[in-house]
């Protein structure tokens, strides 16, 4: 009787693992939250942080910001681009769909001077492959490899994976 019971036990431990693993494994809102990465930028004579963020939402809605932000004051001195849209997530891939993109043709400058990246042609998607460490602080977004075509209003970018992390 009691080798029955240690194995119905040892069932049920091993059935409740599963499933917390696999909730994870489908979760499409594991990435919620808004993700930061922040550092010095070089190309400047002022002391300021470019930054960038992702904020993920829970109804599958997402925006994406570049800005610069004042070392000192922590304000916001000007944007480089915006993005939203919508994103889903399959296995450790998350496929981003934007509605909007703006950036500033003039490099930075205030969110009024962004304009639409809209040529006619329809805006490409575009797939991540990411990683959540840290115990959920850090999110790991790899943009692929580095491709010598960029096709018109597709999202060509070669910097090599980036880690965020979770500000909220």
């Amino acid at each position: 009787m009691k080798n029955v019971i240690y194995f119905l036990l040892t069932c049920f431990l091993m059935l409740s693992t599963a499933c917390e693993n696999g909730d994870e494994e489908t979760d499409p809102n594991i990435v919620k939250g808004t993700w930061e990465l922040s550092k010095e930028d070089e190309s400047d004579d002022q002391e300021v942080y470019y930054v960038e963020t992702y904020t993920f939402m829970a109804d599958g809605t997402y925006e994406n910001r570049a800005f610069n932000r004042d070392a000192e004051s922590g304000e916001l001195s000007c944007y480089y681009r915006i993005s939203s849209g919508t994103y889903n997530r399959s296995g450790n891939k998350l496929i981003l769909n934007a509605s909007v993109r703006l950036y500033n043709p003039e490099n930075c400058g205030s969110e009024e001077e962004l304009v639409d990246y809209d040529d006619g042609e329809p805006i490409d998607s575009i797939e991540l492959i990411f990683e959540i460490t840290n115990q959920g602080t850090e999110l790991t977004l790899d943009y692929g490899p580095c491709s010598d075509m960029c096709p018109p209003n597709a999202f060509c970018i070669c910097i090599g994976p980036q880690t965020y992390t979770k500000v909220d």
